[in-house]
C-alpha cells in the first residue's frame, strides 16, 4: 500500500501538473529545436562566420544594416540590434534553435504573468499554456518560431513588459506606470510595427478606468504622446530615404484587404495549414499510422491527456470567478484580431497570405486564439468523470497529432531546402568543392539555395571569395586585382553543387 499512496502524493502534488506541463511543453517544442536554419536565419545565423571572413566588428555590422533600412528603406528596424549578437553568440545550429526555445518558454512565463495579475489561477494558466502550444504550425520557411524566432520573441517582450506596466497603472491608478508603459512601447515600435496593437489595449484600459473627464484627457494625452512622436519619426525617414522601396510597408489593394485578412486569420486556428495544404504532403492516414510508431507522440498524448484530466475538471468555476473580464477580453481580441490587419493591408504580405498560411503576426494571433480557446473549453459541460476523461484524450490526442504534423514538416523543409542542402554543401566544401579557388577570387553563383554565400563558403573552406551579389552595404569588398571567376551551381538531378572555372562560352 506504500507505494500507490506515494503515487497519489505526487499526483495531488500543486507542482505535479506544473512539472508535467513544462515537460509537455519542451516535448511539444521538439520538432522547433531539432530544426535546420529556415528563412532568414539561414542568414542570420552567418553573422559569426560573415565577421571572421572580413574581421568586422560585430557592432558596425549591426548598425549598418539598420542604418542602410533607416535610410535606403525609409524602415525602422533596430531589431538588428539585439538580432544580431543573439545570432553571433548562438552560432551553431543546435545552441541556437534550444535558445530560441528557451525564448518560446520566457514568453509562455510573461504571459502566464500578466494571467496571474488578472485573477487567473494555475489551472487555467496551465491549460492556456498548452493551448498555446498546440496552437504552433511549421508551415513554411516564415514559420515565426522556426524562423525569425529571436526577434519574434524580442518583441513579444518589448509587447509584454508594457502591458504588465498597463495593468499596474490601471490597478494602482499611479500615472507613472502609464508614462513608463509608453515610453516601453515607444521604444518597442523602433524595432518593428506590429506592437501597434497595444495603442488599442492602452486607449480601452484609459476610457475604463479613467475616474472623471479631465483625468480621462491627460491619460489619453499620454498615450497619444508617443503615437504622434513615431509617426513624425517614420513620416520622416520615409519621405528622406533614398529608395523607400520596401513592399512591405506599402498600401496594398482595397479589394484584396478582406481575403488577405481572414487568410491571415484562419492560420491561427488549430491544424489549419494541414488542413488547407499541408495534408497534400502527408495524408491523415498516414499520420496515424507515423504517430502509432512515435514514442514522441505516444509521450506528447499521455502527458496532455493527463494535464488535461487535472484542470479541466475546475476551469469552468475558476474562469468564471475572474474579475478581469473586460481586460482579458481587451487583449484577446487585440492580439486575435487586429494583429491580421498589418498583412492584410501590406502590398507584399497580400499576395502571400494563404488560407492556413499566415504570415509572422501569426505569432501574435496564437496569444488571442488560446484564449478564446480557452473560454470554449469553459463552456463545455462535463456530467461525469468519462466526460471529463474523453475530453481529455481528445485534448491530449489533437496534441499529438499537431507535433507529428509539425515534425512531418521539418523533415520535408530540411531535406528539400534547408538542413540537407546545407550540410551537402559543407562537406562538399570540407572534401575539396573549392580545391582550385584562392582568396579573393570571384564565384558566381545560381541555382542554389539563397543561403549559399561567401559567408557559407569560409564556413565550408576558410577561403574569402568575392560573391557579386550586390549585398555588400553593410560590409564593402571588392575581388582582388588578380582574380580568377568561377561558377557555383547546383546539379538538379543529383543535388549536388559543382564548381567550374569560367570560360569564354560561359561569360
Amino acid at each position: 500500500m506504500i507505494y500507490p499512496l506515494w503515487i497519489s502524493r505526487i499526483a495531488k502534488s500543486r507542482y505535479f501538473a506544473i512539472s508535467i506541463t513544462i515537460l509537455l511543453i519542451c516535448l511539444i517544442l521538439s520538432p522547433y529545436a531539432m530544426n535546420g536554419f529556415w528563412g532568414d536565419d539561414a542568414l542570420n545565423s552567418q553573422v559569426s562566420f560573415g565577421l571572421k571572413r572580413v574581421q568586422g566588428h560585430l557592432w558596425n555590422f549591426s548598425f549598418s544594416v539598420f542604418w542602410y533600412w533607416l535610410t535606403v528603406e525609409g524602415r525602422l528596424m533596430a531589431g538588428f540590434l539585439h538580432g544580431y549578437p543573439l545570432f553571433y553568440l548562438f552560432s551553431d545550429l543546435q545552441s541556437l534553435r534550444l535558445a530560441q526555445c528557451v525564448t518560446v518558454v520566457l514568453n509562455i512565463g510573461l504571459f502566464s504573468y500578466i494571467l496571474f495579475y488578472l485573477g487567473f489561477k494555475r489551472n487555467i494558466i496551465l491549460m492556456w499554456a498548452i493551448l498555446f502550444v498546440g496552437l504552433f504550425q511549421i508551415s513554411d520557411p516564415l514559420d515565426p518560431i522556426a524562423a525569425f524566432a529571436f526577434h519574434y520573441q524580442i518583441l513579444a517582450i518589448q509587447l509584454f513588459l508594457p502591458l504588465i506596466l498597463l495593468l499596474k497603472w490601471s490597478r494602482d491608478r499611479k500615472r507613472k506606470y502609464l508614462i513608463f508603459a509608453m515610453i516601453l512601447w515607444f521604444w518597442s515600435m523602433m524595432y518593428y510595427e506590429i506592437n501597434v496593437i497595444f495603442l488599442f489595449i492602452a486607449a480601452a484600459f484609459v476610457l475604463k478606468n479613467s475616474q472623471e473627464r479631465r483625468a480621462t484627457l491627460q491619460n489619453l494625452f499620454i498615450v497619444a504622446v508617443p503615437v504622434f512622436a513615431y509617426g513624425i519619426l517614420n513620416y520622416y525617414f520615409r519621405s528622406h530615404a533614398a529608395n523607400a522601396s520596401y513592399q512591405g510597408s506599402n498600401f496594398g489593394q482595397a479589394n484584396l484587404f478582406l481575403s488577405a485578412y481572414l487568410k491571415q486569420l484562419s492560420s491561427s486556428f488549430p491544424l489549419s495549414y494541414y488542413l488547407a495544404q499541408g495534408n497534400k504532403t502527408t495524408g491523415l492516414l498516414d499520420l496515424l499510422n507515423i504517430g502509432l510508431h512515435s514514442k514522441l507522440a505516444w509521450a506528447i498524448f499521455v502527458l496532455g491527456a493527463i494535464v488535461s484530466y487535472k484542470t479541466t475538471n475546475v476551469i469552468k468555476d475558476e474562469l468564471s470567478s475572474v474579475k478581469a473580464k473586460f481586460e482579458i477580453s481587451v487583449i484577446s481580441i487585440a492580439m486575435l484580431l487586429l494583429s491580421p490587419i498589418l498583412p492584410a493591408i501590406s502590398s507584399r504580405y497580400q499576395l502571400e497570405v494563404g488560407w492556413g498560411h499566415g504570415t509572422l503576426p501569426v505569432y501574435y494571433q496564437y496569444f488571442g486564439a488560446s484564449l478564446f480557446l480557452l473560454w470554449i473549453l469553459s463552456r463545455i459541460t462535463l456530467h461525469s468523470r468519462m466526460d471529463r476523461m474523453t475530453l481529455s484524450l481528445a485534448i491530449g490526442l489533437y496534441l499529438s497529432l499537431n507535433t507529428i504534423v509539425n515534425m512531418q514538416s521539418v523533415i520535408h523543409l530540411d531535406a528539400e531546402y534547408y538542413r540537407g542542402p546545407r550540410e551537402l554543401f559543407i562537406s562538399q566544401a570540407h572534401e575539396g568543392l573549392f580545391q582550385g579557388v584562392k582568396d579573393g577570387d570571384i564565384v558566381e553563383i545560381s541555382g542554389t539555395p539563397h543561403y549559399v554565400n561567401a559567408n557559407l563558403i569560409f564556413e565550408g573552406c576558410g577561403k574569402n571569395v568575392f560573391v557579386p551579389t550586390g549585398d555588400h552595404y553593410w560590409l564593402p569588398e571588392a575581388p582582388s586585382p588578380n582574380a580568377q571567376r568561377f561558377f557555383l551551381s547546383r546539379n538538379p538531378s543529383t543535388g549536388r553543387y559543382e564548381v567550374s572555372p569560367a570560360t569564354q562560352e560561359n561569360n
